[in-house]
Formats: structure tokens, sequence, C-alpha cells
């Protein structure tokens, strides 16, 4: 469809996009899914929605406006909850345009070279003390790069990996060529996004590479994605002394405390979060106190337990879900996971030789979702929409390998 060709290279380019902020990408996202759905539909492409996660985030979408007209506050609420549908609908835009058009090599092409000028730009910035442009974040431990003083360039690079690379693996597995080259680009990357000073993007970098090398391990790999870091961290942890305090001191000391203090079970502030929204959900169990409501309720005067327990959201997916929209919405998001889980352990046990390139797709999309939703680490807020964009785009595309996948299979 040549009506297609426009929307398909604007989410395509959505990498750049989520450079410049959550503007952009929310503005292409919503205005482009409208008209990709509204083309789908006019052809009559009914059998997109007839899916496990279309039917299933429609439903936490509807509970989620129910936990807001429960609210306190329910037009505050609404801004994170009335329109939230719209991130499952981008999901299945994306498989139909995957269909359609040439989406997946665009994307991957854009992809790679978006996250080769941010990594270059943000080691740049740890050389020299300033990006491209010449600024600097405020804060010394940490390297903002293009992404300026919002702290999100690590969290961009570990949520865009898992995507990268199944993509790679879909055009060009077995290119003897290009692997070694591609991997340490990998190697690059999760070097960089361990001098971001982002430790839960960190964190998640590592998760995934560890059931990367699980699932693909040879002596090259093992090789390239844990010997060369090692290494290069190691000396990094060596030289630099602010590194080496953000990443290691203030981490094993932050955990020493938490273990020190009487009824404390996570490190400050993440205890604080934990105890106010378990008092949240405890006093509103069925719906939760409202999706945004975190930051209204979390004062001494309600829920708080101590100054120290407010901020936007509990910085965990989960603490969030629960104390904002209940067992209601948090439940159904668990399902969601558990399913995740269940399909990613179905592949993990299937064969490499007997995988066709729509499996290589499938393996890294559901380990993109996997590690995103990962419960045992701390995480923005759950309807921040920037973040939404990456986690729905791997969704959209899962749908269209996995399709091609049961076509095969017949």
């Amino acid at each position: 469809m040549k009506k297609l060709i426009i929307p398909s290279y604007l989410f395509s380019s959505l990498p750049i996009f989520l450079v410049t902020g959550p503007f952009l990408p929310d503005l292409i996202l919503s205005i482009t899914t409208l008209f990709v759905i509204y083309l789908a539909i006019k052809s009559k492409e009914y059998e997109i929605f007839n899916n496990f996660f279309f039917k299933f985030f429609i439903l936490i979408s509807f509970s989620f406006l129910i936990s807001s007209i429960l609210s306190d506050n329910i037009l505050f609420s609404f801004e994170s909850s009335l329109f939230y549908f719209r991130f499952i609908l981008f999901a299945i835009a994306i498989y139909f345009l995957c269909h359609q058009t040439n989406f997946l090599k665009n994307l991957f092409i854009i992809m790679f070279f978006s996250m080769l000028i941010v990594g270059v730009d943000a080691f740049w910035e740890f050389i020299f003390d300033k990006n491209f442009f010449g600024s600097k974040t405020d804060d010394p431990a940490r390297i903002g790069g293009l992404f300026g003083d919002e702290l999100i360039l690590g969290s961009y690079l570990a949520r865009l990996l898992p995507i990268l690379c199944g993509l790679y693996l879909y055009f060009y597995y077995q290119n003897n060529s290009l692997d070694k080259l591609f991997y340490l680009f990998l190697v690059f990357l999760y070097v960089i996004i361990f001098l971001s000073g982002e430790r839960t993007a960190f964190l998640l970098s590592t998760l995934f590479f560890f059931i990367f090398l699980t699932k693909y391990s040879n002596i090259k790999s093992i090789i390239i994605f844990c010997v060369i870091p090692i290494i290069l961290i190691t000396f990094f942890l060596s030289v630099n002394p602010i590194v080496k305090d953000r990443m290691l001191d203030s981490t094993i000391n932050s955990i020493k405390i938490s273990y020190s203090e009487e009824n404390q079970f996570l490190p400050y502030p993440y205890d604080n979060f934990l105890k106010t929204s378990s008092n949240m959900f405890k006093d509103n169990i069925i719906f939760g106190v409202g999706p945004k409501m975190f930051r209204k309720k979390c004062s001494v005067d309600d829920y708080g337990v101590n100054s120290k327990s407010c901020n936007t959201h509990p910085h965990n997916l989960y603490f969030q879900l629960f104390a904002e929209t209940g067992l209601v919405g948090a439940s159904i998001f668990i399902l969601i996971y558990l399913y995740i889980s269940k399909c990613l352990y179905t592949l993990f046990k299937k064969k490499i030789k007997t995988f066709n390139p729509n499996d290589h797709i499938s393996f890294f999309m559901l380990t993109s979702l996997f590690i995103n939703f990962w419960p045992l680490i701390p995480s923005g807020s759950f309807f921040n929409n920037w973040i939404n964009v990456l986690y729905f785009l791997p969704l959209g595309i899962y749908l269209f390998s996995s399709s091609k996948s049961k076509l095969n299979e017949k």
C-alpha cells in the first residue's frame, strides 16, 4: 500500500524522535497509529486484533479507567489512563506495517545509526566532559549525552539493544563477515551504558546479555561479551573515581545500609516507596488510588511512612500498579508478564538449528519485553509516554514474527 509508506518511515524513525524527548514520539505515535488502524480496518484486516496481547491490554486499559473514576481526582488521573489504549493500538499498527511494508529493514538501519551516534556522543562527553553541542549534565557522575539533563541515555540504549539484536539476526544470521563487527558494537554500547551511570539500565543490559549468551553462546561470543567488557569496565573503574563511586561504592553502601536498618527491606529511598505503596494498596485493594495518584497520596497525611516517602511514582512497575490500579490492574499485568515468560521459555527450549528467521526475532522481542517488565529492579513510571513507546515497539514486532512462524509451521 502506497498510503503506508509515510507511516512506515515515521514509525521506523522513532529511535531518532525518542532522543528529542517524549512529545514528538507520542505525537507521531498517536496520529500515525490512528491512520494505520483506519487503513487496516478499511482493508478488513480484522485478524490483527485477534491475539492475546490486544485483548488483555484492552482489558487492562479499561481497568485503569475504572481506577481513575474511583480516584479522588478523576481528571488528573485521567491524564494517564484515558488514552492508554493507544499504546496497544500502536503495537497492532506496527504488526500491520511489518506485513505490508519494509518497516523492519528501515527500523534496523535507523536504529543502528541512532544508537551509534548516541553512543559516540556519550563517549565524547565522558572523555571531554561535554557532548557534541558543548553541554554537560549537572551531575558529574552521570552522562546525559544528546538527552541533556534528562538522564535516560542508558535506558534508551539498554531497551533498544534486544530489538537491534533481533533485527540483526533476522536479516544477517550466520553472516560471519559482519558478526564480529556487530558484536563489538554491542560491547561498545554495553560499556557506554555502564559509563552513563544508570545502574538500572546496566542491570537490564546485563540481564539481556546473560539471556543472549545462554541461548546463543559459543567461544567467540563468550570472549567478546565476557572478557572484553570485564577488561574495559575494570579499567574505567580503576582510572575514574567518579565512575567507581557511582557504580560500585555507593551501590554497595546502599545495600549495606538497607540490611543494617531495622525493618528496612530495600535500599533508600525504595524502601519508603514500597511501604507507602503497600499502605495505598491495603486501603484500596480492588482498584487502587488511581493512575498517576501516587504523587498526590504519598504524604504522611495520607499513606506516606515519613517525609521521604513522596515522589512522582514509586520507581517500580509492580509497586505502582498495586498502589495505583489495585489488585485488578496488577493481576492482569502479571498475567501478561507470565504469558511473555511462557512464550520466551518455549523458544528458549527450542534448538537454534530449528530456528527460522522469525524465531530469532520472536526470541529477542520477547526478551525485550521480559527485561522491560522485570520486577526486581527500579523503573520509571508505568504510564510514562516515552517509556511506553519502548515497551510496545517490540510487542508489535513480536506479533508479526510469531504470526509468520505459525504460518511456516502449517
